[in-house]
């Protein structure tokens, strides 16, 4: 049975609890995030960068970053990822346009369109030049014209997806039916880790965990989880969704201060 640890802190102190965890060198088999992106939730490109750097050394696979859109920040996410970059230890390697079917974001203002998208950057590290598998089950689709198979001498009916994933959202009710309230569906980190092949023992890292989506995900796919969130508030949400299969430790009891 896979294991699933949420850890509840701050993603900043990550280095110290992969070491007080026996986390070693290249044990994140891949990262599937979605950052705050305003920053009365917490974000700043400094924040960002920081825990990119705690996450350096420990990453052997690919890191799958969402971002939200910030009306009136247009730039706040390609600023975010470029951050990134800079320091040295991870590349952007393509961005991936998640369509989020039959559901927008509504823009109130007359000079624009509603957002129908959001932005799914990979990123490699930049000592592996992580790979991924576009055919893994669930990623790669069949392809329409049957002729093609034969005539491009594909060994199967599956073709890579490209880069414009159309994933709607689980239908509710009522808000109060959002387990967070900036959710993504599971299926979205699901296709994410599939890609990555994580290979047996290595873990899936979400050091923005939320209300535990990647964590979810992981379990489906039986690879270990960890999962990081600085809001106590939303353990039992993860709990729960995790019908109880999740180890919860507080930083503060792991590493002190």
């Amino acid at each position: 049975m896979a294991r699933h640890i949420l850890l509840v802190g701050d993603s900043r102190r990550l280095d110290e609890a992969f070491h007080a965890l026996g986390i070693c060198e290249d044990d994140i088999g891949t990262v599937v995030t979605s950052p705050p992106y305003k920053v009365e939730d917490g974000f700043s490109i400094e924040m960002i960068g920081a825990v990119a750097e705690q996450m350096n050394g420990h990453v052997r696979g690919p890191l799958w970053i969402n971002f939200g859109h910030s009306i009136g920040h247009p730039w706040r996410a390609t600023e975010a990822i470029e951050e990134i970059e800079m320091m040295g230890n991870f590349e952007l390697v393509q961005p991936i346009v998640w369509h989020k079917s039959g559901h927008f974001t509504p823009h109130r203002s007359m000079r624009a369109f509603n957002w129908t998208h959001e932005t799914i950057y990979l990123m490699s590290p930049t000592r592996h030049k992580a790979v991924i598998d576009r055919t893994a089950e669930g990623v790669g689709v069949p392809y329409k014209d049957k002729s093609n198979i034969k005539r491009f001498g594909h060994a199967s009916d599956i073709r890579c997806p490209g880069t414009v994933w159309s994933i709607p959202y689980d239908t509710i009710q009522a808000r109060s039916q959002k387990p967070h309230e900036y959710p993504f569906p599971v299926e979205l980190p699901r296709r994410c880790i599939a890609a990555s092949m994580v290979a047996s023992g290595k873990w899936v890292l979400d050091p923005f965990v939320g209300s535990g989506t990647t964590m979810v995900a992981a379990e489906k796919l039986e690879k270990n989880s960890i999962g990081v969130e600085i809001a106590a508030k939303h353990v039992p949400v993860i709990e729960e969704r995790m019908r109880q299969n999740v180890e919860v430790i507080y930083l503060k009891d792991l590493i002190g201060r």
